[in-house]
């Protein structure tokens, strides 16, 4: 599918994905107009993806207006092969009335339709959509809840994730989504992660879910895989320190909403305190008296 993301009044990041079974580099050739036939275009341009970046590909698309819907598409083979169109929007400037979110959060692929994402792209209209974490769960089938799971609805892979493999392969499920891949074309989206893009209960130094020994992996080196590969594939912007860790970003929709993405898991969250159960707290008010 296609997507943008990360607006400003005078640019915005466009991303796809190629699938071409090569193997090699590939020059992706991309194009965005005010009018959806493409004449006249505004910018255009050609950058190369390959398996270093999962196929991936980010371009940011500047000297745009303000305020104002654009049209987009990717190509390949000389415009042999053509991706699906996509809209967006730029930020507004100064004095301004309205503004239109659709903000989502918490999308577990296994429980069944991304309804939210389809109802969405049927209002349409938006000026961006936010989802505001856990767009992926890294979960294996032993978290799957048969109340909701979905027949024949499995993870991919079928286990917890853990190397950038295994993180890849579970976005590229969630994107074969077509209300997914609707939504993400509809309008601008704004995002930022929570803690199951990379593990449960994430925190700025481990997670209370990752142990080292039973991963098989380090907290360091797993956290990089699922930030790396969230970056690859959604429509954000890369931080200008290079430390993907910085996710905090804002938005300005003219004088009307400025907002601010707050990162709040790897910079500085400390561990979470253990909450005694009750039989502890029995046992230790007994002790008291």
């Amino acid at each position: 599918g296609v997507a943008s993301g990360d607006p400003f009044a005078d640019s915005v990041l466009l991303w796809t994905r190629v699938t071409t079974g090569v193997g090699g580099p590939v020059e992706v050739a991309w194009e965005i107009s005010k009018s959806k036939d493409f004449a006249p275009g505004v910018a255009s341009g050609v950058i190369e993806t390959s398996a270093e970046r999962d196929y991936t590909v980010k371009v940011i698309a500047g000297g745009l207006i303000a305020d104002t819907r654009y049209f987009y598409r990717f190509s390949i083979n000389g415009g042999e092969n053509i991706s699906p169109v996509g809209r967006t929007k730029t930020l507004p400037v100064g004095a301004t009335d309205e503004v239109r979110l659709a903000v989502f959060a918490c999308s577990v692929i296994t429980v069944g339709d991304f309804d939210a994402f389809a109802k969405a792209t049927e209002i349409g209209g938006y000026d961006a959509l936010v989802h505001t974490g856990d767009y992926i769960y890294e979960y294996g089938p032993e978290y799957d809840n048969p109340e909701y799971k979905q027949p024949d609805s499995v993870f991919e892979p079928p286990n917890e994730l853990r190397t950038l493999a295994d993180y890849r392969l579970r976005y590229a499920q969630y994107h074969r989504e077509p209300s997914l891949q609707a939504v993400r074309a509809s309008a601008p989206f704004i995002v930022i992660w929570d803690d199951h893009e990379v593990a449960d209960s994430s925190y700025k130094d481990g997670s209370t879910s990752h142990d080292d020994d039973l991963q098989g992996i380090s907290w360091a080196e797993r956290r990089a895989n699922g930030l790396q590969a969230y970056y690859e594939w959604q429509p954000i912007r890369e931080p200008a320190s290079g430390n993907l860790i910085d996710g905090y970003r804002s938005f300005d929709f003219g004088d009307l909403v400025s907002l601010h993405m707050l990162e709040t898991r790897h910079v500085a969250l400390d561990k979470p305190l253990v909450v005694p159960g009750e039989a502890e707290i029995e046992q230790t008010i007994d002790a008291l008296i």
